[in-house]
């Protein structure tokens, strides 16, 4: 992103604002590319990932639960305040009245960064920020300070018993200040008349997870409740596919992977409640290269289960963890985020058609007859 796009210059606040941008509840992110003239127009050459060079990285924590800004509205790190539950200096905690604020220095397994941190008006923790640091690219700076924050953060919830995240994540580029936010899609809003059908405990347990997932802040978690969805559906399919005939074959729709966009686009309509924008830029984050023309079975027996095990069973079995501070971890989970929370919308649709979408049929346009005042009961 450039900054001769839409974004509004009034003080004291610098924002813009993005409507239905990447896949709702999952994190992406954007970079401001600055557009110089006369002698210093060679950076315009830089590009958005970065060069080798200084960089610093500014951390804005925010307590779950709460957005501190509407939900389509993204505002760089100086224009936020950020909140948490730490408290660092007066009046939360007896530091120095004088006190602005906190230095950490932090040393880890193969870095050292020094942060500066910054109360809010309560004297609560609201943003870290990195000294000026050499990093090989963007996404070198991002991780590296990241993970050393996340580290000693940990610390904290682990010693004091309180929640701390991170709610957005600014790098800059020195030589350019080219900057890159990382925050979390909204969801979008959403309404329906249609009735609820008669209570299935089964149905209700799983529809009780998904919401669960929903609502976790933590990508680990969610992957495990939209996991489990997946494995009670094949345990509900072997049970009831024990009691049916052998010549007997349900007809699953959608339980293959489309190739082409188009087709994609129709089996996404067929499982969320429009209207959506799919974009070329979400599509790629939930169609990933392993899934394309693959049926749903064997991506639950493959990646999914693969991913799964080293969230439950890392330390467990092959000692190979994944490690929840370091973002490579959590770009590995929120990976398949997008793709799951799809697949489980298509296993439900197919293992309980009169409870989850009824309304909803496969070309992605609403049925009437669920959505008429006749059908509110």
């Amino acid at each position: 992103m450039r900054n001769d796009s839409k974004i509004e210059t009034k003080a004291p606040d610098l924002k813009f604002n993005l409507m239905h941008h990447g896949f709702p509840g999952e994190p992406y992110s954007l970079v401001l590319t600055n557009i110089f003239k006369g002698p210093d127009t060679h950076l315009n050459g830089v590009p958005p990932w970065g060069l080798p060079g200084l960089y610093q990285v500014t951390l804005v924590l925010g307590k779950p639960g709460t957005r501190a800004f509407p939900e389509n509205e993204v505002k760089f790190a100086e224009f936020m305040e950020g909140n948490s539950h730490l408290a660092i200096l007066a009046p939360a905690f007896p530091a120095p009245a004088d006190s602005v604020k906190i230095r950490l220095e932090i040393k880890g397994e193969s870095d050292s960064f020094v942060f500066e941190g910054w109360p809010d008006k309560r004297g609560f923790l609201a943003k870290l920020q990195t000294q000026e640091f050499h990093a090989n690219s963007r996404n070198d700076a991002e991780m590296r300070a990241t993970k050393a924050a996340q580290s000693v953060l940990s610390e904290y919830a682990a010693g004091l018993d309180i929640p701390l995240q991170i709610d957005l994540i600014e790098v800059t580029e020195m030589a350019t200040y080219n900057k890159s936010l990382t925050l979390i899609a909204p969801f979008l809003g959403g309404g329906s008349s249609a009735p609820i059908e008669a209570y299935d405990p089964e149905f209700a347990n799983l529809a009780a997870l998904y919401r669960e997932g929903l609502v976790s802040n933590t990508p680990a978690y969610r992957y495990l409740c939209f996991y489990k969805i997946l494995e009670a559906s094949r345990k509900r399919r072997e049970r009831l596919g024990r009691k049916l005939k052998k010549e007997y074959r349900p007809v699953r729709f959608g339980e293959v992977v489309p190739s082409t966009r188009p087709e994609q686009v129709v089996w996404l309509n067929a499982i969320f409640i429009g209207p959506r924008e799919w974009t070329e830029l979400t599509l790629n984050r939930i169609f990933q290269l392993e899934t394309v023309g693959k049926k749903l079975n064997a991506i639950f027996d493959g990646p999914l289960r693969q991913m799964r095990d080293r969230i439950a069973h890392g330390i467990l079995d092959s000692g190979s963890y994944l490690h929840f501070d370091d973002l490579t971890s959590t770009r590995e989970i929120n990976k398949w985020l997008p793709f799951l929370r799809c697949a489980v919308r298509r296993t439900l649709k197919n293992d309980f058609p009169e409870h989850y979408l009824r309304y909803l049929k496969e070309d992605g346009t609403v049925s009437h007859d669920y959505l008429s005042m006749d059908n509110l009961g």
